[in-house]
């Protein structure tokens, strides 16, 4: 069955940019970002990421969705909404490449 969005356990994996938009998603009281130049974004991100488990009051999921840039041929993991792990069918993070490459996930096309 063709998945247009999977649950991806919030972990360090994703890209320091992505973490002010999951915070958003969760609910939390005044977002940080994590800026470009930061000597420890792992850290910051593991902050982050306590902060949301906390506010949750269990383990955070992220429901993605995968955009391709045609022009790059880059893909992109969209947060879309987070949640308390509960019943969700959850893809590891490691395991998007998979999952994606057997055709079993819709990638949507980033339009310019």
């Amino acid at each position: 069955m063709l998945k247009t969005t999977v649950w991806v356990p919030l972990k360090t994996q994703f890209g320091y940019g992505a973490y002010q938009v999951i915070q958003k998603l969760s609910g939390v009281d005044n977002p940080e970002s994590i800026e470009k130049s930061a000597e420890n974004k792992v850290a910051k991100k593991k902050e982050i990421i306590n902060q949301i488990q906390t506010k949750l009051g269990g383990r955070p999921l992220v429901k993605v969705s995968i955009v391709l840039n045609a022009i790059t041929a880059g893909l992109y993991i969209i947060p879309l909404a987070v949640e308390k792990e509960d019943t969700q069918d959850i893809v590891k993070y490691s395991q998007l490449p998979s999952i994606i490459s057997k055709g079993q996930l819709l990638i949507h096309e980033k339009i310019i």
